[in-house]
């Protein structure tokens, strides 16, 4: 508490010591994964990205010998690492400053040909990362995110044109992906879970993103649902919106223990790809804390629904659901 409240009140140095000092001396994984989060989003308000690569790549390193629980927390670094980056594009544009002038003061210069270098980090170890069968959809979507934001840093056409590549490249994996992860589903189906009752949805109004399209470019939908759209999308997919109401079986997340220690709390929407039987086949992103998301979509992988039929015909569905990550006082 006493980190976060140093970092708000914009005492970064002060705040990296006490982080620092806990990542040496706590013994505990969840709230050394807690430091790190907090410390990588001082690092890049300083725009200190030597010492924000430093630590992602400690990170990486740590993740391959410690197995998938190290590799979340790996991803979920990477993430902050990405966010970070938006952000600090979008404050420049905040300022009325657009980061591709070409005649851009040394200063901006140097800072942006570093968080170029910092991303270009994420996109390597990400690229190494994708290899790995079972968190592949996660490096790829993170390649994804990476390239979408270099993007938008690209210094003339050869380098928009590089970027652009790997974005769709990376979308086409995430498509073959989907394909393959519907089919194991299909093969190797088992026992549904326990029901429960459907978690408390949210008010506001929140993006789905079908299957075929980037989650830079979400449309709004209300939550308190709406139909199945009369044909599917390109993708073969029908939008539905809400799902809760379809659910026959549901499953609620376990509350991080990381996200307790660091205080942590609130909405986290998952967005779905459901078969014509009602099985969930993939998660396709999710939207609130990092912290939280893991454990929604976790659980969300539980579910199971009520075939959505449209003209006598089930189909396959694209949707979400919202979980509340409520901390107790």
């Amino acid at each position: 508490m006493r980190a976060k409240a140093l970092a708000a009140a914009h005492n970064l140095d002060s705040a990296a010591v006490v982080l620092n000092s806990i990542l040496s001396a706590a013994k505990e994984d969840s709230v050394r994964d807690v430091a790190r989060i907090l410390l990588m989003d001082v690092y890049l308000e300083q725009a200190d990205y030597t010492k924000a690569q430093g630590l992602l790549e400690d990170t990486f390193t740590s993740q391959a010998a410690k197995g998938a629980t190290s590799t979340g927390n790996y991803f979920a670094l990477a993430g902050q690492t990405v966010n970070g980056a938006r952000e600090h594009i979008a404050r420049y544009r905040s300022f009325g400053i657009n980061v591709l002038e070409a005649n851009l003061p040394a200063e901006a210069v140097n800072d942006l040909n570093k968080l170029r270098i910092l991303l270009e980090k994420v996109d390597d170890q990400a690229n190494q990362l994708s290899s790995d069968n079972e968190r592949a959809s996660d490096a790829i979507g993170l390649i994804e995110d990476v390239a979408a934001v270099r993007v938008s840093l690209s210094r003339d056409a050869q380098e928009r044109e590089k970027w652009r590549r790997e974005f769709e490249s990376a979308r086409e994996k995430l498509a073959a992906n989907d394909n393959r992860m519907a089919n194991a589903t299909a093969a190797s189906r088992g026992p549904q879970g326990v029901q429960t009752a459907p978690p408390p949805q949210s008010n506001a109004k929140v993006p789905v993103v079908p299957a075929s399209a980037s989650r830079d470019q979400p449309k709004e939908v209300s939550p308190s649902g709406g139909t199945a759209s009369t044909a599917p999308a390109s993708s073969g997919f029908v939008e539905v919106g809400l799902l809760t109401d379809k659910a026959t079986h549901t499953a609620k997340p376990t509350y991080p223990q990381a996200a307790k220690v660091a205080r942590v709390g609130g909405d986290v929407t998952v967005f779905l790809q459901v078969d014509e039987t009602g099985a969930v086949t993939k998660i396709d992103h999710s939207s609130g804390p990092k912290l939280l998301q893991a454990a929604a979509e976790d659980a969300s992988k539980q579910w199971k629904f009520r075939p959505t039929v449209v003209d006598g015909q089930p189909v396959k569905v694209t949707g979400f659901i919202t979980f509340k990550f409520n901390l107790v006082q």
